[in-house]
């Protein structure tokens, strides 16, 4: 399912949304993401000035990095579980402000198949999940040093720092 939201000025279109499960698809669908405590910018962007590099690591489908790419950031994204990289991608393509990653981040660098948190109801399938070490996974693809790094992956932060 496809809805678009409204963000200060701006239409965000939201594409391929699920309609089941605990995920914050169904408050872009009620139209209510952006009333949402961790949905508002302004303290954050008091933070922070146009231009600023954001990581939004733990991006899901891009409700994050797309508000700060309107606001004139450079936000790179990045997203472990290949079902929401791919919508995250698609949600994401029309900025040209955001670049997409499809990694997790953790304490060692592997490719496993493993069950991850598909924020549906349903029970978590396996999937190929690509696993780095973030310092590493920065140097080696070169991208900028961020001024402002958004870290929600459910429940992996501690492993990952």
């Amino acid at each position: 399912m496809n809805k678009s939201i409204q963000y200060k000025n701006n239409e965000i279109y939201f594409k391929n949304l699920l309609t089941e499960g605990h995920n914050l698809d169904k408050f872009i669908l009620n139209g209510s993401l952006f009333q949402r405590p961790d949905h508002q910018f302004n303290d954050v962007l008091k933070l922070i000035s146009p231009n600023s590099i954001v990581y939004d690591i733990g991006a899901y489908i891009g409700t994050f990095s797309i508000p700060l790419a309107l606001e004139n950031m450079k936000v790179h994204s990045f997203e472990g579980f290949p079902d929401n990289f791919e919508r995250l991608s698609l949600n994401c393509k029309p900025y040209n402000n955001i670049t997409t990653y499809s990694v997790a981040v953790s304490n060692e660098t592997k490719k496993v198949k493993t069950k991850f948190n598909d924020c549906t109801s349903g029970t978590p399938i396996k999937r190929e999940i690509n696993y780095v070490i973030f310092d590493d996974y920065i140097k080696q693809h070169k991208v900028e040093k961020p001024d402002l790094i958004k870290l929600d992956i459910e429940g992996m932060e501690t492993i990952a720092l």
